[in-house]
């Protein structure tokens, strides 16, 4: 267990101890938020955290044993439904790429760890948070509390004991004066900062699938093993956004509570939420990026299967020569095979040479002739469509030249002749206006004569 800078390390009886603990450190740095972190589960420690916490331990331990024994999540929300104000609890999957969490603090992963695509349990960090906000702790009312829980491995501890207090305490925006709500955002956008990396991970898929268009290239594996693997490498890209939308989900959630949360006009609006915005629309971003990777992958293993089957097309075609030079000579030989058949040997040969000779020039020849004669009768360059020039809009211009405005036909007035009705519609064309400004803008020439509108200049 950590508490605030200071380390300490309790059983069931040294609950006083850490009550002391608290104690000081509030001493130390008055008026300062209080955060405590937790690794592992114990029974016994809701007691210990009742000796300087009031609150509903009894949810706090149920999520504190969520987070150790279950693979659920918890999206941020309140512990007490029926009350409007603080705790607030989350229990959130922390991604990133497995062996960033051993790099960050200078040491490899180890080596028992299996190579090839990793699992999807090896990107996550699970952590819970349980924010009491102020008055839950016993000796200061006015600090706000954060308890933070985490897993009892290795990784986990790293990050608690060597980077998580140094990374909140030297955040300019850790002592601000702000709402319970505000708190509850801002502990969740710092923990998802500090401990998630979605471009980490994009970068780690976009390694791998270039990885894979090589071996695609150069034939490396068979082709049953480079498709499985690609396949593998979906199905974890399809893990993968599960979470990325659950964090978008929460980040969504959060941010209704601005326009719930009791604000005076004068309150300052807390950067909080511009930040989160942005982690949003970050977010959104990402998972464009992971539908483009997925889609690159599928494309390669439909180039697997097309390549596959060329090749297996001109296996056939190699068979397919072998039978037209040797159709012809089994067939010869069989019929000198025939018993009755008393033609000297030596005719044998001599018919089988130019039958030979005619079969390899046809297999040789014939396949030239079609596609030479498929290239002059088909030319490449024969169906490229020509784009006409009136169709696009030039530079500077709103229309291309082509847009025309439709002709107005008048109804004749059936008691007027028929030239008089002539007349009247010639002279409404004339005198026509376009409605508005931007609709003499957006005419072209040939619209502004035809309405009867002047250029001004």
């Amino acid at each position: 267990m950590t508490l605030s800078k200071a380390q300490i390390v309790v059983t069931s009886a040294d609950g006083d101890r850490f009550a002391a603990l608290v104690h000081e450190t509030l001493s130390m740095n008055p008026h300062d938020p209080l955060l405590i972190t937790f690794n592992g589960y114990q029974p016994w420690l809701e007691q210990v955290i009742s000796t300087c916490i009031d609150d509903r331990y009894d949810e706090l331990t149920d999520l504190n044993r969520a987070l150790q024994f279950d693979d659920t999540v918890k999206c941020p929300e309140r512990s007490n439904k029926r009350s409007m104000q603080i705790p607030w609890s989350f229990l959130v999957d922390q991604m990133n790429v497995p062996d960033v969490y051993w790099w960050t603090f200078g040491k490899e992963p180890p080596p028992d760890h299996p190579q090839g695509v990793d699992e999807i349990d090896d990107y996550r960090f699970r952590i819970a948070a349980w924010s009491c906000g102020r008055r839950a702790c016993r000796f200061d009312e006015r600090v706000p509390v954060v308890l933070i829980f985490t897993q009892s491995k290795i990784p986990a501890e790293n990050v608690m004991h060597d980077l998580f207090f140094p990374y909140f305490y030297e955040d300019e925006e850790y002592d601000r004066p702000r709402r319970d709500e505000e708190t509850v955002c801002w502990t969740f956008l710092r923990l998802y900062w500090l401990l998630t990396d979605w471009q980490n991970i994009i970068r780690e898929i976009e390694r791998e699938l270039e990885e894979a268009e090589l071996n695609s290239r150069g034939r490396k594996f068979p082709v049953k093993l480079r498709t499985r693997i690609m396949h593998k490498q979906i199905d974890r890209i399809y893990e993968l956004s599960e979470y990325m939308r659950f964090h978008s989900r929460s980040f969504k959630k959060l941010l209704k509570l601005k326009d719930t949360m009791h604000k005076s006009p004068d309150d300052d609006n807390d950067p909080v939420w511009d930040e989160m915005d942005d982690a949003v629309e970050d977010l959104d971003q990402y998972a464009y990026y992971m539908d483009t990777l997925k889609e690159r992958f599928l494309n390669l293993i439909e180039l697997e299967f097309n390549i596959e089957n060329a090749n297996q097309s001109d296996y056939s075609r190699y068979l397919s020569i072998l039978a037209t030079l040797y159709l012809p000579i089994t067939y010869l030989t069989s019929i000198f095979g025939i018993s009755t058949l008393t033609a000297p040997a030596i005719l044998c040969l001599y018919i089988s040479i130019p039958l030979l000779v005619v079969s390899l020039f046809f297999t040789v020849f014939f396949p030239w002739a079609i596609s030479r004669f498929q290239k002059i009768w088909y030319p490449a360059n024969k169906n490229n469509v020509k784009l006409p020039k009136n169709s696009f809009t030039l530079l500077g211009e709103e229309l291309p030249s082509s847009a025309d405005v439709p002709r107005v036909i008048p109804i004749r007035d059936p008691s007027l002749p028929r030239q008089h009705a002539a007349r009247q519609s010639h002279h409404r064309r004339n005198n026509s206006k376009p409605r508005s400004k931007s609709r003499i803008r957006s005419l072209s020439a040939r619209g502004r004569r035809r309405l009867g509108v002047e250029d001004k200049v």
